[in-house]
């Protein structure tokens, strides 16, 4: 757990070391992750998989638990209204304050406690893949890379893919890795 001055609330957070972490010295990149619990032993098995293929290095998996998914994810407030009238999303908009939680609050815990490497790596999915492509456009030194699997791009009028459209049209050259995924969403 970690108490948050700029959210206002304690935060669990889950930390997955890569084995042999213990007897070792080695130093190792960082992915930080929305939606723990729910995506932190899946994307775990993925990277023991991918470890152990010598696909990939061996990293720390930090999950992030949204208290208020809505809240933290979403970069802008929708003005959605729902059948009866009342706000769909009253808590929306509060993407930025969250990324500010991790980069002043969570990283320099997260780098005190364990050997990281510099280079960092964000992940998310629906709201929090929106999230990971607005800390790009929005904050691109954030992070080194980018993992943004089926982002709810639709979100208060795609204004976070419009704001991508003109980020990417506008770079000559952005040293940074994004991997991008869509199912069957628009």
């Amino acid at each position: 757990d970690i108490h948050s001055k700029i959210l206002n609330e304690d935060r669990v957070i889950w930390v997955r070391l890569p084995p042999g972490y213990d007897k070792s010295k080695a130093v190792y990149p960082v992915l930080y992750q929305t939606d723990a619990p729910g995506h932190v032993n899946e994307t775990g098995g993925l990277v023991d998989y991918l470890v152990t293929n010598d696909r990939m290095p061996q990293l720390i998996l930090v999950g992030i638990v949204n208290t208020d998914r809505t809240r933290d994810l979403t970069p802008s407030h929708a003005e959605a209204k729902g059948p009866d009238g009342t706000p769909q999303f009253p808590t929306s908009g509060g993407a930025d304050k969250f990324l500010d939680f991790i980069q002043t609050e969570l990283m320099p815990e997260i780098e005190h406690r364990y050997r990281v490497a510099p280079y960092k790596i964000f992940a998310g999915h629906s709201l929090g893949g929106l999230l990971a492509i607005h800390t790009l456009v929005n904050h691109p030194n954030m992070f080194d890379a980018y993992i943004a699997v089926s982002p709810s791009l639709q979100w208060d009028g795609g204004r976070t893919l419009h704001e991508a459209q003109q980020f990417f049209a506008s770079q000559k050259e952005l040293n940074k890795t994004l991997f991008f995924s869509l199912a069957s969403e628009g």
